[in-house]
């Protein structure tokens, strides 16, 4: 019973959405995780276990943004006639052939667009002007080196890879993390062992895929509502893992046990929060 002026407090209560939000990201857990170095070109959807630099510079050197001619800027304008060459370096009047990615020859500080010139008898002839450096990638324009590209515990996305890449990283060191789905409901089957009278389990699976991205997921059997059996699989999947999500088993029913079971254990973060959730699937 509480004293006057205080009020019972339900330790199961459902919190909003920004509390249990700010439960969560109040928590300092450190675990000890395994890690291990991949090629990069492998690490989308895996977790950084380290902070990662570029380097150098990306691109190292200027390169031609555009398919079309090295020219010195200088020597443009509407109407120019350039000598046309196969290589750098470049004189006044000179004009090299690039495709989009190649290195400027020496000399060279522009690109005039193929669109805007027409090459004819060893002469390049320039339809308009451009400026210095016009039409093309300068040293460190897509990554300068010492540039943050991933920090501990960011995810690796594609995007992020393929910068890695570009910069020269080809390996890098991610965390090998072990996760367990245990399904939770005396009602359940296992996807592969349906036996007459029972219930499909088609969540565990879709969690399991979930997490599979990012870690070494493996899905357990289901287990009983009965608390003892529950406490036991319970610690048993806490003994060969890193992260532990159950499904079921953890509302308000006469039979679901799960987070006196967790404050048994443990600690209680979030007991729930209010959220509009869809509990029914359909068929076609």
């Amino acid at each position: 019973m509480s004293s006057r002026g205080e009020e019972a407090v339900n330790p199961y209560a459902l919190l909003n959405v920004d509390e249990a939000r700010r439960r969560i990201d109040s928590l300092r857990i450190n675990l000890p995780l395994d890690t291990e170095t991949i090629f990069t070109s492998l690490a989308v959807g895996r977790i950084l276990a380290e902070d990662v630099e570029s380097p150098a510079d990306t691109p190292k050197e200027p390169l031609a943004a555009m398919d079309g001619y090295a020219v010195r800027s200088s020597d443009t304008r509407a109407g120019a006639k350039l000598r046309l060459k196969t290589r750098g370096p470049l004189h006044p009047g000179d004009a090299v052939p690039v495709d989009t990615g190649d290195p400027l020859p020496p000399g060279a500080d522009a690109v005039v667009r193929r669109e805007a010139a027409r090459a004819e008898d060893g002469f390049t002839y320039v339809s308009a002007p451009v400026s210095k450096w016009e039409n093309v990638f300068l040293p460190g324009e897509f990554v300068a080196k010492g540039y943050r590209l991933g920090s501990r515990g960011d995810v690796i996305t594609p995007y992020t890879a393929a910068l890695m890449l570009q910069a020269g990283i080809r390996r890098v060191s991610v965390y090998r993390i072990k996760s367990v789905v245990m399904p939770v409901g005396s009602e359940l089957a296992h996807p592969e062992s349906l036996v007459n009278g029972g219930r499909i389990d088609y969540i565990g699976p879709m969690v399991e895929g979930l997490l599979r991205g990012w870690s070494e997921a493996r899905l357990l059997p289901p287990v009983s509502d009965s608390r003892e059996e529950l406490e036991e699989a319970v610690n048993r999947a806490l003994d060969m893992a890193d992260i532990l999500v159950t499904v079921g088993g953890s509302s308000v029913g006469r039979r679901d046990s799960l987070k006196a079971v967790i404050a048994g254990i443990g600690r209680l973060v979030v007991p729930g929060f209010g959220a509009s959730v869809v509990k029914r699937g359909g068929w076609l």
